[in-house]
């Protein structure tokens, strides 16, 4: 067992992951997600016990020295009831002792090699030499149960060479992650049950050991305390029984309340400042649905207010369990609570332009180009008037913010850079790409070299574009460049990430610009 390895927003989650497009085209992509929501392990125990394939293919170490245990000493004592890891433990055994034994380090109320007699040993179905020093009363596992226990290691000249009672915690581990001895051992253990018991090589680590601490064709020792089993089928099975009678109640109570569905009423109560308010206007089959899917009602109240994607795929579920009606009441109450009162010619455009709403885009995910298409065109539902109030609305807590002005706002420029572009290529610069993958690399720099010059042309017009340093591209020399230099070089230099230029491609870039009227160094 045991041993060396284990065994086993709206602008705030986006923000973060485009802070280099922003960089660049500061307002633009800012413009997207303004009108977007502001909603948005089985961990492996560093203490657990490796698999029999993990037997190390090296040379067998020199015998471990003989070494008597030693009483720990308090500070000893101390400081392995304290935050000690195993690595610690054996740091402080290589470093100060010389020797992977743990002895020095090992608790006075642990057990001890002479705890048992031999003559009290005998054999179990496997062959295994045993005894029971407490009898257990619970559940005794299979291979595919997960343990929780305490234990003890010991070479056969009495070194521990492993110990849970060093880290001052129980171990957890699935049974069939461990050698083929503790394997053996604790399919015939109950929960609650002590067994010392004698490993041989061969069920153990064989010839090779697990150097430096277990010398080859060792023979082990172990005291062992099985705490816990967890029959993870039964759990599952458990969790998926509740799901299913949740989802049930979810679908009577949706059935009684879409006889009394209305029609298009937004719902204006803003689920990131009240999200209780918020859910108890939704149908309660469909709250029930959500919560069945996200845990419970409190990891549907985060999810809506912590302004971080919620895990993959729980949205499509949350889609699955709102109906239309809902999602688009939804959905257009966000544009109503972010901005300011609009015309029911307006909001009748913007229900019909949600022909097939989702929750996504309030949780800035716009993966599809359907979805991306009727989030931004219902927002060019609004007049002249309305998007500059809804513009002044959005951005009141920016004083500093120059007023656009009508025919110049956002939404405008959004609505030229649609039409321009397509809403696919609109929104694909909102993720970039995995910087290893060279291909998708020079699709995204090519995608936004297209998506600059377009917002150079529906923003600034002929006055260009400021770069951070004070440099003013214009659409012409925008173009100019990149011409010269290629759209995925022009990309590149634009977003200054994954390219690292050397003196010749710097040079080269220098040229370019200034070559097409823009003065650069």
């Amino acid at each position: 067992m045991p041993l060396i390895e284990p065994p086993r927003v709206f602008l705030s989650d986006l923000s973060r992951r485009l802070a280099f497009v922003r960089s660049v085209v500061p307002s633009v992509l800012v413009v997207i997600f303004s009108i977007a929501a502001v909603g948005c392990s089985s961990e492996v125990d560093p203490t657990a016990v490796p698999t029999a394939t993990l037997v190390a293919d090296t040379a067998t170490p020199e015998p471990t020295a003989t070494i008597e245990p030693v009483p720990a000493t308090a500070t000893e004592r101390s400081a392995s009831n304290g935050e000690v890891t195993k690595d610690d433990v054996m740091a402080a055994a290589f470093d100060e002792w010389g020797s992977t034994c743990l002895n020095n380090a090992y608790p006075l109320h642990a057990p001890r090699l002479d705890d048992v007699d031999e003559s009290d040993f005998s054999q179990d179905p496997n062959g295994l030499d045993f005894v029971t020093i407490k009898e257990g009363e619970g559940a005794q596992p299979d291979l595919d149960w997960e343990v929780d226990v305490q234990y003890t290691g010991w070479l056969e000249d009495g070194c521990v060479f492993d110990s849970s009672y060093t880290r001052s915690e129980p171990t957890v581990f699935p049974v069939g992650a461990v050698i083929p001895g503790w394997q053996m051992t604790l399919t015939e253990m109950k929960v609650g049950e002590r067994r010392r018991v004698v490993i041989p090589p061969d069920l153990a680590y064989g010839p090779a050991g697990s150097p430096p601490v277990i010398p080859g064709n060792a023979t082990l020792t172990f005291d062992i305390i099985l705490v816990s089993a967890t029959n993870p089928n039964a759990a599952r099975a458990e969790a998926t029984q509740i799901a299913e009678d949740l989802l049930m109640r979810a679908t009577a109570e949706a059935g009684d309340f879409d006889a009394d569905v209305a029609g298009f009423e937004p719902i204006l109560i803003d689920y990131v400042t009240d999200v209780k308010g918020f859910l108890a206007l939704l149908p309660k089959g469909e709250v029930t649905c959500m919560t069945a899917y996200a845990g419970d009602e409190a990891a549907v109240e985060e999810i809506f207010t912590s302004g971080f994607r919620p895990p993959s795929g729980l949205v499509e579920k949350f889609d699955e369990c709102l109906s239309d009606a809902t999602t688009r009441n939804v959905a257009a109450g966000r544009i109503l609570i972010l901005g300011s009162e609009l015309s029911s010619e307006t909001m009748s455009c913007i229900e019909d332009s949600l022909a097939n709403p989702t929750l996504k885009p309030l949780f800035g995910i716009f993966d599809a180009t359907e979805v991306s298409e009727e989030w931004i065109t219902s927002h060019f539902c609004m007049t002249v008037e309305e998007r500059a109030a809804f513009e002044e609305a959005l951005y009141a807590n920016q004083p500093e913010r120059e007023t656009a002005g009508l025919g110049k706002t956002f939404i405008d420029v959004q609505e030229c850079m649609v039409e321009e572009l397509g809403a696919a290529k609109y929104f694909e610069p909102v993720v970039q790409p995995d910087t290893r993958d060279r291909d998708a690399m020079d699709h995204f720099f090519t995608n936004f070299t297209a998506f600059m010059i377009v917002d150079i042309r529906c923003r600034q017009g002929d006055a260009g574009y400021q770069l951070n340093d004070g440099t003013v591209m214009s659409e012409e020399a925008a173009i100019c460049i990149a011409d010269s230099l290629g759209d995925v070089r022009f990309g590149e230099v634009l977003l200054d990430r994954v390219w690292v230029p050397t003196v010749e491609e710097h040079a080269e870039v220098v040229s370019a610009y200034n070559e097409c009227g823009v003065a650069t160094d």
